[in-house]
């Protein structure tokens, strides 16, 4: 048996806690996809004795999120919604001929889908009209799931991992923006940073979902009473609103990277001294919007050079072809939509005060060299955990700060060096 195999069938067995529960499931690199990866390996023969170990192994699972009162009371109570989504989902992996589990894939997905968008429009209206889908969100979801494990089982058999600054699963080309995100406590010792990652591709314009693939199951509260601090739905509402109003016809995707064990284990309170679920770390509220913003209109820019029909033979060398996005710089704070201003103009909101010491101190521990954010009290001791704090007021503000000049520099010596056009001559003889 393989040691993902048999690692995967000795956690499940030995599971106790949540952190370990959601390890196993968390992103490619967890566990259970190193097993999904072996089942679908060849020979035949040996894939389906591991498939048969894995499914059962997935019934124990199921059987774990039964009992599990800490995911039904006071904890994240959309885990056990999405281990139904992810885990009929692997099924269907194992058993393509069978209708019945894609139907039921599809269904679970879609529900989540739909739970998000019904609280986001707590947070408010956002009326723009979307265009209407061609097949429902949760059959994106999982054809973007069955593509992400066939581009893993497909690396893994020794093929170039090499990603060019588009990258392309299949035939869909794919735009990706990655931007830090930071959280914090209120009134707690915790912050955690962590990474947003934007991709666009073909598909209704207006879509954004989750990707279950890559998240896993790393918990998203609803705060009771408080719909409208649900983190998936206020991604789901802004960055729809922010990608309609940029008219880029592709759809969205997004996910967190950076999710090591030591993140989950913040994740799941096991930092606090009395561990119980109301310890556990929130990733909740709206500061993310200004950060999944900026990465939207990255995206839209490169978008629209890669449109653009080329001026002469060199103009490819002045395009935004690579990611846009400081990676050492982080936005945070929630964004007013506005469908009678442009979307640069959209006014960046404060973020609640007693985050703000945990956010930064998450940030220098993550080598954040910049943090912005909306004008308002800080802390002159908190100020200087930080190497720079910058104050912006709109989205623009924020997005100038992200885009990497590096960026801009290269492209310019790039474009000069492009002006410069060798001609070979004829060496003159000696007489």
């Amino acid at each position: 048996m393989s040691s993902d195999m048999e690692a995967f069938q000795n956690n499940v067995e030995a599971i106790d806690k949540d952190k370990l529960f959601a390890l196993m499931l968390c992103g490619p690199e967890s566990i259970c996809v190193g097993a999904i990866k072996e089942c679908l390996q060849p020979p035949a023969e040996q894939g389906m004795s591991l498939a048969s170990t894995f499914l059962n192994s997935l019934d124990k699972l199921d059987r774990q999120f039964s009992q599990r009162a800490s995911l039904k009371k006071g904890g994240d109570e959309t885990i056990p919604r999405r281990w139904e989504a992810l885990s009929v989902s692997l099924r269907w992996l194992l058993d393509k001929g069978n209708q019945g589990l894609r139907g039921r894939a599809v269904e679970c997905l879609d529900e989540y889908w739909r739970e998000c968008e019904s609280h986001s429009q707590a947070i408010g209206p956002a009326d723009v009209k979307t265009p209407p889908f061609d097949k429902s969100p949760g059959e994106y979801i999982l054809e973007d799931f069955q593509n992400q494990i066939d581009e893993k089982k497909a690396s893994r058999s020794g093929r170039d991992e090499t990603v060019p600054a588009i990258e392309k699963i299949g035939d869909q080309r794919i735009l990706t923006e990655k931007t830090p995100v930071l959280f914090g406590c209120v009134g707690g010792s915790g912050g955690l940073a962590l990474r947003l990652v934007v991709e666009a591709l073909p598909g209704p314009p207006g879509l954004v979902t989750p990707n279950h693939f890559k998240l896993g199951l790393i918990p998203f509260p609803i705060p009771s009473g408080h719909p409208e601090r649900h983190l998936p739905a206020a991604i789901q509402r802004i960055m729809r609103v922010a990608i309609l109003q940029d008219a880029v016809s592709l759809r969205l995707r997004w996910h967190f990277e950076d999710v090591n064990p030591e993140a989950l284990k913040t994740l799941f309170g096991e930092a606090a001294k009395e561990r119980t679920a109301d310890k556990s770390f929130p990733l909740v509220g709206r500061s993310v919007e200004a950060a999944a913003v900026c990465a939207v209109m990255a995206i839209a820019e490169r978008y629209h050079d890669w449109r653009k029909p080329p001026v002469d033979q060199h103009d490819k060398t002045v395009r935004r072809v690579n990611p846009m996005l400081d990676e050492q710089v982080a936005v945070t704070g929630s964004v007013t939509y506005r469908r009678d201003l442009p979307l640069a103009t959209w006014r960046i909101g404060p973020v609640s005060p007693g985050t703000l010491r945990n956010k930064f101190i998450a940030a220098k521990k993550a080598t954040i060299d910049t943090v912005c954010l909306a004008k308002q009290e800080v802390a002159a001791d908190d100020s200087k955990i930080v190497s720079t704090l910058q104050f912006v007021e709109t989205v623009q503000d924020a997005y100038q700060v992200l885009d990497n000049y590096q960026d801009i520099l290269d492209r310019y010596r790039e474009h000069v060096r492009s002006q410069f056009i060798m001609r070979e001559e004829d060496t003159p003889t000696t007489p």
